[in-house]
Protein backbone atom coordinates (compact mmCIF):
# COMPACT_ATOMS: atom_id res chain seq x y z
CA UNK A 1 0.00 0.00 0.00
CA UNK A 2 2.58 2.75 0.71
CA UNK A 3 3.97 2.18 -2.70
CA UNK A 4 0.70 2.41 -4.81
CA UNK A 5 -0.20 6.00 -3.23
CA UNK A 6 3.14 7.70 -4.62
CA UNK A 7 2.94 6.24 -8.00
CA UNK A 8 -1.00 7.12 -8.54
CA UNK A 9 0.14 10.54 -7.51
CA UNK A 10 2.93 10.95 -9.80
CA UNK A 11 0.49 9.45 -12.76
CA UNK A 12 -1.53 11.85 -12.03
CA UNK A 13 0.81 14.77 -11.80
CA UNK A 14 2.48 13.08 -15.27
CA UNK A 15 -1.13 13.19 -17.04
CA UNK A 16 -1.82 17.07 -16.27
CA UNK A 17 1.13 18.19 -17.49
CA UNK A 18 0.44 16.73 -20.97
CA UNK A 19 -2.32 17.96 -21.18
CA UNK A 20 -1.64 21.20 -20.24
CA UNK A 21 0.88 21.01 -22.97
CA UNK A 22 -1.87 19.83 -25.13
CA UNK A 23 -4.04 22.33 -24.42
CA UNK A 24 -1.05 25.05 -24.75
CA UNK A 25 -0.75 23.52 -28.35
CA UNK A 26 -4.06 23.35 -29.91
CA UNK A 27 -4.13 26.71 -28.28
CA UNK A 28 -1.12 28.55 -30.70
CA UNK A 29 -2.77 26.66 -33.67
CA UNK A 30 -6.12 28.08 -33.28
CA UNK A 31 -4.85 31.64 -32.69
CA UNK A 32 -2.90 30.88 -35.94
CA UNK A 33 -5.66 29.71 -38.14
CA UNK A 34 -7.40 33.07 -36.63
CA UNK A 35 -4.78 35.11 -37.74
CA UNK A 36 -4.32 33.73 -41.20
CA UNK A 37 -8.18 33.42 -42.00
CA UNK A 38 -8.35 37.45 -40.94
CA UNK A 39 -5.16 38.36 -43.17
CA UNK A 40 -7.30 36.09 -46.80
CA UNK A 41 -10.22 38.22 -45.59
CA UNK A 42 -8.84 41.87 -45.45
CA UNK A 43 -6.51 40.87 -48.46
CA UNK A 44 -9.50 39.82 -50.46
CA UNK A 45 -11.86 42.83 -49.74
CA UNK A 46 -9.32 45.06 -51.16
CA UNK A 47 -8.80 42.89 -54.38
CA UNK A 48 -11.46 41.28 -54.81
CA UNK A 49 -14.53 43.26 -56.71
CA UNK A 50 -17.99 43.95 -55.67
CA UNK A 51 -20.55 42.36 -57.85
CA UNK A 52 -22.98 44.45 -56.25
CA UNK A 53 -23.75 47.14 -54.27
CA UNK A 54 -26.57 48.18 -51.36
CA UNK A 55 -28.73 50.72 -52.24
CA UNK A 56 -29.76 53.77 -49.92
CA UNK A 57 -31.47 56.91 -49.72
CA UNK A 58 -29.00 60.05 -49.54
CA UNK A 59 -29.39 63.93 -50.49
CA UNK A 60 -27.16 65.59 -53.04
CA UNK A 61 -25.47 68.73 -50.93
CA UNK A 62 -22.97 71.35 -52.20
CA UNK A 63 -19.99 71.31 -50.29
CA UNK A 64 -20.88 75.01 -49.44
CA UNK A 65 -23.89 77.63 -50.34
CA UNK A 66 -21.39 80.42 -50.46
CA UNK A 67 -20.29 80.55 -54.41
CA UNK A 68 -17.79 83.37 -55.91
CA UNK A 69 -19.17 85.02 -58.75
CA UNK A 70 -15.68 87.32 -60.70
CA UNK A 71 -16.64 89.16 -63.76
CA UNK A 72 -14.10 89.02 -67.09
CA UNK A 73 -12.84 92.44 -66.97
CA UNK A 74 -13.70 93.28 -63.13
CA UNK A 75 -15.14 96.56 -62.00
CA UNK A 76 -17.15 98.31 -59.08
CA UNK A 77 -20.34 96.95 -58.56
CA UNK A 78 -23.27 99.74 -58.90
CA UNK A 79 -25.97 97.39 -58.21
CA UNK A 80 -26.69 93.59 -56.53
CA UNK A 81 -29.55 92.26 -58.16
CA UNK A 82 -30.07 88.84 -55.85
CA UNK A 83 -29.83 88.19 -52.69
CA UNK A 84 -28.95 85.47 -50.22
CA UNK A 85 -31.17 82.08 -51.01
CA UNK A 86 -32.39 83.48 -54.62
CA UNK A 87 -32.03 80.47 -57.14
CA UNK A 88 -30.71 81.54 -60.19
CA UNK A 89 -30.10 80.36 -63.81
CA UNK A 90 -27.37 80.14 -66.45
CA UNK A 91 -27.13 83.67 -68.26
CA UNK A 92 -29.51 85.63 -65.25
CA UNK A 93 -28.18 89.24 -64.49
CA UNK A 94 -26.71 88.92 -60.93
CA UNK A 95 -24.84 92.48 -60.58
CA UNK A 96 -24.37 95.99 -62.51
CA UNK A 97 -21.54 97.44 -62.84
CA UNK A 98 -20.46 101.15 -62.70
CA UNK A 99 -20.04 102.46 -66.24
CA UNK A 100 -17.66 105.27 -65.57
CA UNK A 101 -14.38 103.45 -65.67
CA UNK A 102 -15.62 101.51 -68.72
CA UNK A 103 -17.49 104.57 -70.52
CA UNK A 104 -14.15 106.91 -69.67
CA UNK A 105 -12.00 104.08 -71.04
CA UNK A 106 -13.97 103.91 -74.55
CA UNK A 107 -14.01 107.73 -74.50
CA UNK A 108 -10.01 107.52 -74.22
CA UNK A 109 -9.98 104.86 -77.06
CA UNK A 110 -12.89 107.31 -79.05
CA UNK A 111 -10.41 110.60 -78.67
CA UNK A 112 -6.96 108.22 -79.97
CA UNK A 113 -8.83 106.62 -82.76
CA UNK A 114 -10.20 110.06 -84.10
CA UNK A 115 -6.56 111.79 -83.78
CA UNK A 116 -5.08 108.95 -85.95
CA UNK A 117 -7.79 109.67 -88.72
CA UNK A 118 -7.25 113.20 -88.82
CA UNK A 119 -3.60 112.56 -88.73
CA UNK A 120 -3.73 110.52 -91.79
CA UNK A 121 -6.39 112.65 -93.84
CA UNK A 122 -4.09 115.50 -93.39
CA UNK A 123 -1.35 113.03 -94.82
CA UNK A 124 -3.21 112.01 -97.45
CA UNK A 125 -3.99 115.47 -98.58
CA UNK A 126 -0.24 116.50 -98.17
CA UNK A 127 0.92 113.13 -100.69
CA UNK A 128 -1.82 114.01 -103.21
CA UNK A 129 -0.60 117.93 -103.09
CA UNK A 130 -4.84 118.60 -102.18
CA UNK A 131 -5.81 122.52 -101.68
CA UNK A 132 -7.58 121.09 -98.49
CA UNK A 133 -8.24 118.11 -96.12
CA UNK A 134 -10.60 115.62 -96.65
CA UNK A 135 -12.48 115.24 -93.24
CA UNK A 136 -13.61 111.56 -92.72
CA UNK A 137 -16.92 110.47 -93.82
CA UNK A 138 -18.04 108.94 -90.38
CA UNK A 139 -17.26 112.53 -88.88
CA UNK A 140 -20.86 113.97 -90.30
CA UNK A 141 -22.78 113.17 -87.55
CA UNK A 142 -20.41 114.16 -85.03
CA UNK A 143 -19.35 117.43 -86.92
CA UNK A 144 -20.47 119.39 -83.89
CA UNK A 145 -18.43 117.29 -81.13
CA UNK A 146 -15.75 120.27 -79.76
CA UNK A 147 -12.86 117.31 -79.87
CA UNK A 148 -13.91 116.96 -83.19
CA UNK A 149 -13.69 120.48 -83.98
CA UNK A 150 -10.38 120.99 -82.14
CA UNK A 151 -8.91 118.05 -84.60
CA UNK A 152 -9.75 119.53 -87.26
CA UNK A 153 -8.14 122.93 -86.41
CA UNK A 154 -4.82 121.57 -85.30
CA UNK A 155 -4.16 119.14 -88.71
CA UNK A 156 -5.53 122.52 -90.52
CA UNK A 157 -3.21 124.78 -88.64
CA UNK A 158 -0.21 121.99 -89.80
CA UNK A 159 -1.25 121.54 -93.36
CA UNK A 160 -1.30 125.01 -93.55
CA UNK A 161 1.83 125.65 -92.32
CA UNK A 162 3.28 122.62 -94.48
CA UNK A 163 1.96 124.01 -97.65
CA UNK A 164 3.26 127.77 -96.50
CA UNK A 165 6.69 125.77 -96.07
CA UNK A 166 6.22 123.68 -99.61
CA UNK A 167 5.38 126.88 -101.32
CA UNK A 168 8.29 128.70 -100.27
CA UNK A 169 10.40 125.72 -100.82
CA UNK A 170 9.03 125.84 -103.85
CA UNK A 171 9.37 129.34 -105.10
CA UNK A 172 13.10 129.23 -103.91
CA UNK A 173 13.76 126.63 -106.13
CA UNK A 174 11.44 128.42 -109.18
CA UNK A 175 14.02 131.03 -108.61
CA UNK A 176 16.81 128.96 -108.27
CA UNK A 177 16.15 127.07 -111.67
CA UNK A 178 15.52 130.73 -113.76
CA UNK A 179 19.00 131.32 -112.58
CA UNK A 180 20.47 128.75 -114.09
CA UNK A 181 18.66 128.60 -116.86
CA UNK A 182 19.66 132.41 -117.34
CA UNK A 183 23.35 131.53 -116.37
CA UNK A 184 22.60 128.55 -119.12
CA UNK A 185 21.77 131.11 -121.76
CA UNK A 186 24.98 133.37 -120.86
CA UNK A 187 27.23 130.60 -121.30
CA UNK A 188 25.59 129.70 -124.70
CA UNK A 189 26.22 133.48 -126.03
CA UNK A 190 29.32 132.94 -124.85
CA UNK A 191 30.22 130.18 -126.64
CA UNK A 192 28.10 131.76 -129.28
CA UNK A 193 31.04 134.74 -129.48
CA UNK A 194 34.10 132.41 -129.26
CA UNK A 195 32.95 130.19 -131.92
CA UNK A 196 32.44 133.36 -134.35
CA UNK A 197 36.23 134.42 -132.87
CA UNK A 198 37.76 131.19 -133.38
CA UNK A 199 36.42 130.94 -137.48
CA UNK A 200 37.51 134.68 -137.45
CA UNK A 201 41.20 133.27 -136.89
CA UNK A 202 40.81 130.51 -139.31
CA UNK A 203 39.54 133.28 -141.89
CA UNK A 204 42.43 135.68 -141.11
CA UNK A 205 44.91 132.33 -141.25
CA UNK A 206 44.04 131.01 -144.61
CA UNK A 207 44.41 134.54 -145.89
CA UNK A 208 48.30 134.30 -144.73
CA UNK A 209 48.83 131.42 -146.43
Amino acid sequence: MPDIMPRSLDGLVVGEITADREFRQWSRIGMLVLLLTFGVAVAWSFAAPLASAVVAPAVVKVDSNRKKVQHQEGGVIKQILVRDGDRVSAGDVLVRLDETRAGASAGLIQAQYDAALALRARLEAERDRSAAIEWPPEWAARSAEPALAELRATQQTQFAARRASIVGQLSILDKQIASKRSEIQGLQGQRAAKTAQLDSLRTELDGLT
